[in-house]
């Protein structure tokens, strides 16, 4: 594993470990059977990994307890208690432990399956080449300014002299986004990257590379964010859009041109960046205008530990929902957790 990898690791495990202990809080004060309660108790001891976690051992140890019998009664509680507290779309334990525990074990379960692909479909392996593509530099966040409030980002998005303006400019003052965009600028001063899928586009775009069979689909580890969907989606290559999880992040960018405005690709960056921020303005648009905050809650990850069709939405979960809760800022200031986003061209 790379060093973004390990630390990802790093970070679930330390997830695990507190939602476990959530877990284990929840269990001791609720009344079920009380030998299913004992033995679920036991079992949740084996991911108290401690301060020191071994990336490896980890990942052998939540692979190895993805079948458990009590992974069903986990499972079980975590269905109950999320339809219980539906309303407040707070991520339970139960859910979390089992979601980790799939993600976690996902490591081993891959490595081992291309071991034992690679000893049926060797002809594949000797006819092709995997190699890593250098990540390029981004685009940086443009700085805060007079305009960078409120007011001015509501006049650039609205039409001149529209008249919504007052109206919207109201609610959104009631939702508090004022505080919020500046939290943004002066507490978690996002650092932009170019994310995995978007590297392979334009490495295979500026190289002139060809896709096998013709087919331009380049495959990903995770759900493609909304930026990166609209980014193919307008770009004038033509790849396959991806699939995406809709949700826009604020470290999304694109690549840094060496030459600035001088560069041949200038012009032809600019027009896929105004057709980006045209379509998400507008759903912007549509939501204050309809007066309301997009909830609609999409998976950006799947764990893996589920064979059955009709159970797949029970074993995807919002990873970015769990991390305030539970991942410490200790945690993370310890681990020196770094956003990683992982994909692979498969062409």
């Amino acid at each position: 594993m790379g060093k973004p990898r390990l630390n990802k690791v790093k970070k679930e495990g330390n997830i695990l470990r507190n939602a476990a202990k959530q877990c284990e809080g929840v269990l001791k004060k609720v009344t079920f059977d009380a030998t299913t309660t004992n033995s679920l108790l036991i079992w949740l001891k084996k991911f108290n990994f401690g301060k020191k976690l071994d990336s490896l051992k980890t990942c052998e140890i939540a692979y190895e307890a993805r079948n458990d019998p009590q992974m069903q009664m986990l499972r079980r509680l975590g269905q109950e208690s999320h339809a219980e507290n539906s309303s407040d779309g707070a991520p339970n334990p139960f859910r979390t432990v089992t979601h980790l525990i799939g993600r976690l074990a996902e490591h081993i379960r891959v490595a081992k399956q291309l071991l034992e692909d690679s000893g049926r479909l060797g002809r594949l392996l000797e006819d092709s080449k995997v190699d890593s593509v250098a990540p390029p530099v981004c685009v940086p966040s443009p700085e805060a300014d007079s305009q960078t409030t409120l007011e001015g980002i509501l006049t650039r998005i609205l039409p001149a002299g529209d008249k919504r303006h007052g109206e919207y400019l109201a609610y959104l003052s009631r939702m508090d986004f004022r505080e919020r965009i500046k939290e943004v600028y002066e507490k978690h001063k996002p650092k932009p990257r170019v994310h995995s899928e978007m590297q392979m586009h334009d490495h295979f775009y500026v190289n002139q590379f060809e896709f096998v069979d013709g087919d331009p689909f380049i495959g990903t580890s995770k759900f493609a964010c909304y930026g990166c969907k609209l980014y193919f989606r307008h770009h004038p290559a033509g790849y396959v859009e991806p699939d995406s999880h809709e949700k826009a992040f604020l470290n999304w960018g694109p690549v840094a041109l060496a030459r600035g405005h001088d560069d041949p690709r200038w012009l032809e960056q600019r027009d896929v960046m105004n057709l980006i921020i045209k379509d998400i303005r507008d759903v912007a648009l549509k939501q204050i205008q309809r007066q309301e905050i997009s909830s609609m809650t999409r998976p950006d990850s799947i764990t893996g530990i589920t064979n059955s069709e009709n159970e797949w939405f029970e074993d995807v979960y919002e990873f970015a929902d769990v991390e305030d809760k539970f991942l410490s800022e200790a945690d993370i200031e310890e681990g020196k957790f770094i956003p990683s986003f992982t994909a692979n061209a498969y062409v």
